[in-house]
């Protein structure tokens, strides 16, 4: 079970870690989606770094992180989708990858624990953008809510909650 370190601490051997191959195998999946975004935006004509970066809405170095998808673990932060989504030249295709990683993320696809996924989903509600409303019913309907309109109403809450928060 272990081998001891310090005194009260312990090492877990390799072997003892039965879910490192499900956490492997979930970002080895986040990663293929986050190169999907860089294939959609090559497929709609877009092959240079600025190319890419003006239609993603980033600068060229954040671009050039987010297209080589070697994230460690917490894959895109929702500060740099959101920059994504609010760029007028982001083609069709790419803003379906996107939604696509974020639905997935959400659904805990890519390893998150359920605090994780709050954090990130915090990242949309906190921003008041044309597409957060959008993204936060998606993520409602991932919860299994009654009705979109409920997850409408909670999302007016949580905006509100969050705008108090900020004047105070």
């Amino acid at each position: 079970m272990g081998l001891p370190v310090f005194p009260g601490t312990l090492v877990m051997l390799a072997h003892e870690r039965p879910l490192e191959i499900k956490t492997t195998e979930a970002k080895a999946r986040q990663a293929t989606r986050i190169k999907e975004l860089g294939a959609a935006l090559a497929a709609d004509g877009l092959v240079t770094l600025d190319e890419q970066a003006r239609a993603l809405g980033l600068s060229r170095s954040t671009a050039w992180a987010v297209l080589k998808a070697n994230h460690k673990a917490s894959g895109l932060a929702a500060g740099t989708i959101n920059r994504m989504l609010s760029s007028p030249e982001l083609p069709p295709p790419a803003r379906v990858t996107i939604l696509t990683y974020i639905e997935e993320k959400l659904a805990g696809l890519y390893g998150h624990n359920k605090t994780q996924l709050r954090r990130f989903m915090a990242g949309f509600i906190r921003r008041d953008r044309g597409h957060s409303l959008e993204l936060c019913v998606m993520a409602a309907a991932l919860s299994k809510p009654e009705t979109v309109a409920e997850a409408i109403s909670e999302f007016d809450a949580e905006r509100e909650v969050a705008k108090q928060s900020v004047v105070h």
